[in-house]
């Protein structure tokens, strides 16, 4: 009789045991796939840990997504359905030229915007710079603080207004969305085959002006600006108001060569960047017709500060949760002072006019290839752990001045005239079906 509570002591210590071994085995499949300290410093340098960052979201966005859909789903997105992104020097000579070609077809498009409000606006191209520029201001810089773990793991498939806590970024799913209108344009208004590219930054940053994508020759997107002598960029940040200096790029004046070197700029300037001086530039109302040239003024400094494979890769690997993710990635100084992120940074390497000008970029066809890179960084950061990376992190407005409430996932993002309104909730898996279908390779 002795031994009986022993025997019960003994099956319930291995009782214990294996219950923290799968406790133990359940956080160690929460990890995400990934981290700085497992690749070296070449591999880091080089763009393989990058690389097979991307791999590795590939292949878990591909097993999520091809599971059995949820009951009355209808989702086409599947197979060979999805759309495929790929860096632009991937793509052959034949489908750059489709895609620039597009992209000069969308500049012919009839206006969709109101002209009493957007009367600037010349094309359906037009339409889409008009759109950032009103939306700039609730969809950059927001972030704020990440959802709790155990809400992630409701979304997207069973969450509910009831019980959603999360705070409002609309950075991220705000641009998704926009690159999916605009590559979604590009084929059914323009007759492109194939999908949205995106550049990589990493491969150029010694030399931006001799990347496949600024060269100049035909299947680029269009040269680097004429040479023109002038002082560097000062960017005094706006909470804690460091001043970041920028030394001069290569450019700085009206494209030379190329597809887009004619090219018109409508809209702005809104906040254009000047050389030597802190006050951005701007007109009474950006809304109204200037016509312009379209400038460039690349930056490898610019490019080796802020956009090396180091520098996304430290980004992906060591960033756990949205908010920080967020903020480095956008160079806000609340949290992270002193950086313009890589999302800046590759504006600022493209710089000119509208390029360094935040609220109107859009107005050079490269921002669409380097947003595309910016939501390709998100979507590996995702990926990598996609159960617990669907949240949101911000509030309403441009770091949270003047204050505005926290948001939701079930807040809409409205591209109204160029799309119907969407949930955030419904941006976050890039192949679940409409609106999305696409992944990065």
């Amino acid at each position: 009789m002795a031994r009986k509570p022993r025997r019960t002591w003994f099956c319930g210590l291995v009782l214990v045991v294996l219950a923290l071994a799968s406790i133990a085995e359940g956080h160690h499949h929460r990890q995400p796939q990934g981290n700085q300290g497992e690749f070296s410093d070449y591999d880091i340098d080089t763009g393989r840990a990058l690389a097979e960052l991307n791999r590795r979201a590939l292949a878990n966005a591909q097993r999520i997504n091809t599971r059995p859909p949820l009951r009355n789903a209808t989702n086409a997105c599947q197979g060979k359905n999805i759309l495929m992104r790929q860096e632009w020097r991937t793509l052959s000579g034949p489908d750059r030229k489709s895609f620039i070609k597009a992209v000069q077809c969308m500049m012919t498009k009839p206006v969709l915007s109101n002209p009493k409000r957007v009367p600037m606006a010349k094309s359906l191209y037009d339409d889409f710079v008009a759109v950032h520029y009103t939306s700039f201001k609730n969809t950059h810089l927001t972030v704020s603080r990440p959802l709790p773990v155990a809400h992630y793991q409701t979304l997207p498939y069973d969450s509910s207004p009831e019980t959603d806590v999360s705070i409002k970024a609309s950075f991220f799913t705000w641009h998704r969305y926009y690159l999916a209108t605009f590559e979604q344009k590009l084929r059914t208004d323009c007759g492109y085959k194939g999908a949205l590219p995106y550049w990589e930054w990493g491969l150029d940053i010694a030399n931006p002006a001799a990347s496949p994508v600024f060269d100049g020759s035909d299947t680029s997107l269009g040269s680097d600006g004429a040479f023109i002598p002038h002082d560097g960029l000062r960017l005094r940040q706006p909470f804690s108001k460091n001043l970041i200096i920028l030394q001069p790029g290569s450019g700085g004046g009206c494209v030379k060569s190329g597809p887009f070197h004619n090219m018109t700029v409508h809209i702005g300037p809104a906040a254009l960047a000047q050389y030597g001086s802190e006050k951005p530039f701007n007109v009474t109302n950006p809304l109204e017709d200037l016509p312009r040239c379209l400038k460039r003024d690349l930056n490898a400094y610019v490019a080796t500060t802020y956009c090396s494979f180091r520098n996304t890769t430290a980004l992906i690997t060591e960033q756990k949760n949205i908010r920080d993710f967020g903020a480095l990635l956008q160079g806000d100084d609340r949290f992270f002072p002193n950086t313009l992120g890589v999302h800046g940074g590759g504006h600022f390497i493209i710089g000119g006019d509208p390029g360094a000008d935040a609220l109107i970029s859009p107005g050079d066809p490269v921002f669409w290839v380097h947003q595309a890179q910016v939501d390709r960084v998100y979507w590996i950061w995702q990926n990598l752990d996609f159960p617990h990376r669907q949240g949101v992190s911000g509030t309403f407005t441009v770091q949270d001045n003047p204050r505005s409430p926290n948001g939701s996932v079930y807040d809409q993002i409205d591209l109204t005239p160029l799309n119907k309104p969407v949930r955030i909730k419904d941006l976050m898996n890039t192949a679940s079906g409409a609106p999305l279908c696409y992944m990065y390779q």
